[in-house]
């Protein structure tokens, strides 16, 4: 099928709010189904200014044109729809962004939806894809890594592959530790979620101390995880150092934030699973939401509660429209933005969530492989802007790194804009605007690159050397005390088994006095 050329109808100028995409002529098919909505934030965060200039290069240089119109792009979802107000939506709402500003309809730009986790629909829909010559494949989710990794395995499949030069993009699952990806093919894009976690532990830390200045009650908050592993634990490690350095800062002991202990052998509940209907689980869960299990403190429940997995934030709504007490708690979404992925409805009990930005990593890996970041020299538009020696070749079409074939890994937090915290959507709109503005201080005072308290920059290197030693030595408790003695979410992350660093944490930040 050949792909036409746009005529353009509207050309993005200064002057025009950086929401607006430019208006292009909605002659076939393809063009109707590129998204309009917008919650992956890609229309906002690239400003009107980048995105003419894509668009203008694309069309003056001949060879990146071609070199586009030549690598087909495709989003291949798990059990998921494009329109599933969450990861798959903001990864097609990056897709679409991308295909507008370079000024063509892209019969190129598609996404194949599969209705279950059958092994055998996903393999048929690589397969179709690979049939079909789509030459740029975006895999979003943790889902894909068992399912391609056995579908690459197929003799027949994987020497098509290489013969068609596919490229890779996975996100928030790392395809290049495949042994059968070439070098050069692929790019994984990872999310430091332990960055935007502290921002907001920080900030939801300082806005309970201005809501509830005389009432300590109040100042109790909660986190739950699905599993002890890394990429449920680290949004809890990263709220917990934000609560922690909050705490470390306060002279007045009656502005210090208590963590709620669920359990004696375990201070943070981090075996939920992903299984909410489990009656047994859900009790619990209920128990240290509702401050009626163990070791609660003062019998009080949790003004905020952060439950690591997307099910159980709903659960945790629903657990507090049901007490109703709608209002007096709160929920810190994960993932996405849980005010938008569960409608209205649920949005007050919402007061933000710690989002992966995969609308804004996945439009900036389509601009790197298509060759738009380093034709226009713009870092902005490299999936990691400090690492501009990264470039594609576009007549090998594969991915270097200082002239050699190299699959990329970037695992990106704010700086890049790969993480961050959504609009409070709480139901008294003062408060909302309150809690974002104190979301903006906090970031630029730890995140900002001119703040002179930027505390999260200045790292121990003593602290930090031990800590990468750790790393290496497999003592599950010497890692989880290295973590601990770094309190440093820039350089540090969870492992596995993390029970000793969430002991020693939550210990430290309900110890009052000396």
């Amino acid at each position: 099928m050949g792909v036409k050329h746009l005529k353009v109808l509207g050309i993005l100028s200064g002057t025009i709010s950086a929401i607006i995409a430019p208006t292009f002529s909605m002659a076939c098919i393809s063009d109707n189904i590129l998204a309009k909505t917008n919650i992956s934030e890609v229309q906002t965060y690239f400003s009107s200014e980048v995105r003419e200039q894509i668009y203008q290069e694309v069309q003056s240089n001949e060879i990146l044109r071609d070199y586009i119109l030549n690598n087909k792009i495709i989003q291949i979802t798990t059990a998921g729809k494009v329109t599933d107000n969450s990861f798959n939506q903001m990864t097609w709402e990056a897709i679409s962004e991308f295909s507008r500003n370079v000024g063509f309809n892209l019969d190129m730009s598609s996404y194949k939806e599969t209705k279950s986790m059958s092994t055998n629909e996903i393999h048929q829909a690589y397969s179709d894809a690979l049939n079909k010559q789509y030459k740029i494949w975006v895999l979003t989710g943790w889902q894909h890594s068992s399912f391609f990794q056995s579908w690459i395995q197929i003799p027949v499949y994987r020497q098509k592959f290489k013969e068609q030069n596919i490229k890779i993009i996975s996100i928030d699952w790392d395809a290049t530790q495949i042994s059968e990806l070439d070098p050069g093919t692929c790019i994984s894009l990872n999310f430091r979620t332990q960055e935007s976690s502290f921002l907001i532990g920080y900030a939801i830390s300082q806005y309970l101390n201005e809501k509830y200045p005389d009432d300590e009650t109040k100042k109790i908050i909660n986190t739950t995880a699905g599993t002890d592993t890394a990429g449920s634990t680290n949004f809890s490690y990263g709220f917990l150092e934000g609560i922690r350095a909050w705490n470390n800062e306060q002279t007045d002991e009656t502005k210090k934030i208590f963590s709620n202990v669920y359990k004696a052998d375990s201070k943070v509940f981090l075996e939920t699973t992903y299984e909410p209907n489990n009656p047994l689980t859900r009790n619990e869960f209920t128990l240290s939401i509702t401050g009626q299990g163990k070791e609660i403190f003062k019998e009080q429940a949790p003004t905020i509660v952060m439950p690591v997995a997307a099910d159980w934030s709903n659960t945790a709504a629903n657990i507090i429209k049901e007490t109703n007490k709608l209002d007096q708690q709160w929920v810190v979404g994960v993932d996405s933005n849980m005010a938008i992925s569960y409608g209205p409805t649920y949005a007050p009990y919402f007061i933000t969530s710690a989002e992966k930005r995969i609308g804004i990593a996945t439009y900036k890996a389509l601009c790197f492989l298509l060759g738009i970041s380093q034709t226009l020299s713009l870092p902005e538009l490299y999936p990691n802007s400090n690492e501009t020696n990264w470039i594609i070749n576009l007549e090998s079409t594969k991915i270097e790194q200082n002239s050699v074939e190299s699959n990329m890994v970037v695992n990106g937090g704010i700086e890049l804009g790969f993480v961050g915290a959504s609009p409070s959507t709480l139901s008294n709109k003062e408060d909302a605007k309150r809690f974002d503005a104190i979301i903006k201080e906090t970031k630029n005072k730890f995140f900002g690159e001119n703040s002179s308290e930027n505390l999260l920059k200045t790292v121990d290197q003593t602290l930090l050397a031990k800590y990468n030693e750790a790393k290496l030595s497999n003592n599950i408790a010497e890692y989880n005390l290295a973590v601990f003695n770094l309190a440093n979410v820039l350089y540090g992350e969870m492992n596995a088994n993390n029970k000793e660093y969430f002991n020693l944490v939550v210990s430290e930040i309900n110890r009052r006095g000396n």
